[in-house]
């Protein structure tokens, strides 16, 4: 533990697991390359478990998992600064650091996977087919692109046309009156749901609305490039999200066919992933005395679509808060996933935080360069090819509205909705990566 903890600061280390595109544990380090073995990770997460035994009282765990555009040095650096204040607030922060770069990604589809498998051959020739591909997809797509940046562009300025506000609101107004009831009532069986303000000046308003049309010719080049590459990416980055619980290895025998103990054993493997294996130990240890622990589960963006395989993988892991922040899971992922879990976990809460719909909307990147936005918009318009509205993601305010009814009854007063306010006045999250700035492991930042 020693030789690690020289690798980064001895306080973050004792709070990080890092792991590999392909799900291997990796040694803390600021450009994480070396992988540890199976005895070196295991004892690396029992010391880790320990120290967390040392915490008076209740032993208050917070894991958090961040979501895709992350790099390990941003990563890294997040935990070294978070993990003193989230601390003091009484927690034992644990921070699941997986490489989710945007490069990072685009680059291993070019040249390493093939339809979910890694092939070693022939990519020096493959490569090149694939970018083809994709540059034929922005060629002919643009017009898709753009029409869809277009339709989100003019959802904040013409709102009576826009009917995921109208059914939105609707629905919000209703759902706000149910809430109101029951807390003058104190039985507390209605959806927690709460929306900010728009705060945004005539100033604010003006501005956006002058760098939006000038950076129109822009954006109909720049749409096309996201849909096309970004789509790409996003898919491997989607594959790493299922590599922290099974390795690709554990489907792919070919060096071990000389080696028949070795084939009985894949026919019996149990997941290797580096984050499964942590959780079955955080579950043992946790099962020798339940009362004693309480867990916060916090994800933001992709973190929350591993959440949501880590509560299908051990639903008899107990929590007591599940937090999600800008989610990029989709509203059928967390049908399937969280509300089975709730089911079974009568304790547990569950908060869901949004950005107010027009910061949703009119997030800028890249000084106006790229389409306007926060990835989730991006997710929904350009990276993904939703079917139905349950499978649009679940952190966007309009989305997840439309959908409050698939939400069993008795289950909604632990479920808590909250969108935040719009405006430079309003403080953060005003974009979509700024979850990651507010104090998120404070509960009153949580409740409706």
């Amino acid at each position: 533990m020693k030789k690690l903890m020289d690798t980064l600061d001895e306080g973050a280390s004792k709070h990080v697991v890092v792991i590999s595109r392909d799900g291997d544990a990796l040694r803390p380090e600021r450009s994480p390359r070396t992988a540890m073995s199976g005895n070196e990770f295991s004892k690396y997460v029992s010391d880790m478990l320990r120290e967390m035994e040392r915490s008076p009282g209740k032993r208050r765990l917070l894991l958090y998992v961040h979501g895709g555009l992350n790099t390990y040095s941003q990563s890294l650096d997040r935990a070294k600064k978070l993990t003193k204040l989230i601390a003091e607030a009484g927690y034992y922060p644990i921070f699941v650091n997986w490489r989710s770069g945007l490069v990072d990604c685009y680059v291993e589809h070019l040249f390493r996977v093939r339809q979910g498998r890694i092939h070693r051959q022939y990519w020096w020739i493959t490569w090149l087919y694939y970018l083809v591909a994709d540059v034929g997809r922005a060629l002919f797509r643009f017009p898709a692109a753009f029409y869809l940046q277009v339709i989100n562009d003019c959802k904040p300025y013409m709102p009576g046309s826009n009917p995921d506000w109208l059914n939105s609101t609707a629905l919000f107004i209703k759902l706000r009156k149910r809430y109101e009831d029951t807390l003058r009532k104190g039985d507390g069986t209605a959806l927690g749901v709460s929306l900010g303000t728009d705060r945004r000046t005539p100033a604010e308003k003006w501005i956006l609305l002058v760098r939006l049309l000038v950076s129109v010719p822009v954006k109909v080049v720049s749409g096309a490039i996201v849909d096309a590459f970004g789509t790409s990416a996003w898919g491997n980055m989607l594959r790493r999200t299922k590599a922290l619980f099974r390795k690709p290895q554990e489907f792919d025998i070919r060096d071990k066919l000389d080696k028949e103990p070795e084939i009985e054993r894949a026919l019996d493997t149990a997941p290797t992933g580096a984050f499964s294996l942590f959780l079955r130990k955080l579950s043992e240890k946790v099962k020798s005395d339940p009362s004693s622990y309480e867990i916060t589960l916090v994800g933001h963006s992709m973190g929350t679509i591993v959440l949501n395989r880590l509560m299908k993988d051990f639903p008899s892991l107990p929590c007591a808060h599940i937090v999600y922040m800008g989610a990029a899971c989709s509203i059928a992922d967390f049908v399937d996933s969280v509300v089975p879990y709730l089911e079974s976990n009568s304790r547990t809460r569950f908060f869901n935080l949004c950005l107010h719909p027009v910061a949703e909307e009119s997030e800028s990147n890249a000084l106006e360069v790229a389409p306007r936005g926060s990835l989730l918009v991006w997710i929904d318009n350009f990276l993904s090819s939703p079917e139905t509205t349950p499978d649009r993601r679940l952190g966007v305010w309009e989305n997840v509205l439309q959908a409050t009814h698939m939400i069993p009854q008795h289950l909604r007063g632990r479920i808590c909705i909250k969108g935040f306010s719009a405006g430079r006045t309003a403080g953060k999250p005003q974009k979509h990566s700024e979850f990651g700035d507010i104090e998120f492991w404070r509960p009153e930042l949580w409740e409706a």
